[in-house]
């Protein structure tokens, strides 16, 4: 695969300036004197609670990590001149390449599965981005690759944005989740021992852990954190590979996980996930996805963070197996999937009745 590499001695000495993302422009593929769409992506707040950090990336404007991998990619498409953006997305990085293709004044077309979440379809569909839905797209492994490829030819033969969020197929893109690892480190003043990252294709774990390299590459850091990929049980190929101790993932047969955004039976860059894994001294962790609608049912109950059921699980995963100093990368926010009120039970009474409670 290709990767993004940049001039590191003329970098050397390099000190962030500005605001949010943008704060950290000289370490990603942007053309310079070129005016930058924006939204007010980045700066996400980190969260203090019992034994762990909340990286909040769910409070971006489209409300979750992928706007910082959308800002990005929109932004080299039009320093490049492109008509317009192809993606494939569960909802999240739809979302975001949506927003920030209608800010630049470029059409989109949007892959995605049949079962989408309404609410993700609902707020993909309101940017006007045309969707069609793929079979099978996030249950089956080939049809996964399928789609993946074609989309990729589609976007090379018409010169348009590519919109998947995975390093094996748009590393420029992909660059934009690296400022996550920028901005854990200036908040907390040093990198933190351990972070918690729910994986499905795995791209944003190995983005994350790519922005802790560079920061210790330019002497900005003195140590980098151990990496935990945590997965849905019933959708968890790259966990199955690392506890095996293999180099390459091996994909599963079938998903049967419901846990949105985490549903890839062949991740992209599961490969990428068990380098991370090695050479940080990471581990996996499998979480049910009862466990993970626990889990937010807790943060949002304990905290007062209410996040979808993906960023969940990487919370579960810490309390699986908690480590110190640790954060908890929360992806997406809870207005984007309703399995919360699946349990809820809200009475109704009449008016008269309130002051007798």
């Amino acid at each position: 695969m290709l990767d993004v590499n940049y001039d590191w001695e003329r970098l050397s000495g390099w000190q962030p300036e500005g605001a949010g993302a943008s704060r950290y422009e000289a370490l990603l593929p942007f053309a310079p004197d070129v005016e930058r769409i924006t939204l007010g992506e980045g700066k996400t707040p980190v969260l203090e609670t019992d034994g762990v950090l909340l990286k909040c990336e769910h409070l971006n404007p489209t409300g979750s990590y992928k706007d910082r991998i959308g800002w990005v990619a929109i932004n080299v498409g039009v320093a490049c001149g492109s008509p317009g953006w192809v993606g494939s997305s569960s909802g999240n990085a739809g979302s975001a390449f949506s927003a920030y293709g209608a800010r630049a004044g470029l059409r989109g077309t949007l892959f995605t599965a049949a079962d989408v979440a309404p609410q993700k379809l609902a707020q993909m569909a309101i940017f006007g981005t045309e969707i069609l839905f793929v079979d099978d797209f996030m249950t089956d492994p080939q049809a996964a690759q399928a789609a993946f490829g074609g989309i990729r030819t589609l976007a090379v033969r018409r010169q348009l944005v590519l919109g998947v969020t995975a390093r094996t197929y748009n590393p420029v893109a992909m660059e934009g989740a690296k400022t996550i690892a920028y901005e854990l480190n200036e908040q907390l003043g040093e990198p933190p021992q351990a972070v918690y990252v729910p994986t499905g294709g795995g791209g944003l774990l190995s983005s994350i852990w790519a922005g802790f390299r560079d920061w210790r590459r330019l002497g900005l850091a003195a140590e980098a954190p151990r990496m935990i990929a945590v997965q849905p049980s019933g959708c968890a190929p790259i966990h199955k590979s690392f506890l095996r101790g293999d180099d390459r993932v091996t994909p599963v047969g079938t998903c049967v996980s419901q846990i949105s955004g985490l549903q890839l039976p062949a991740p992209p860059d599961g490969d990428l996930v068990l380098a991370a894994l090695r050479e940080s001294n990471g581990f996996s962790v499998a979480v049910s996805d009862e466990r993970a609608h626990e889990a937010q049912r807790e943060l949002a109950k304990r905290y007062g963070v209410f996040v979808e059921p993906a960023a969940a699980l990487a919370y579960a995963g810490y309390q699986a197996r908690p480590e110190a100093r640790a954060v908890v990368i929360l992806t997406g926010s809870g207005l984007k999937s309703s399995t919360w009120l699946d349990d809820a039970t809200i009475p109704t009474i009449r008016a008269e009745a309130i002051e007798r409670l």
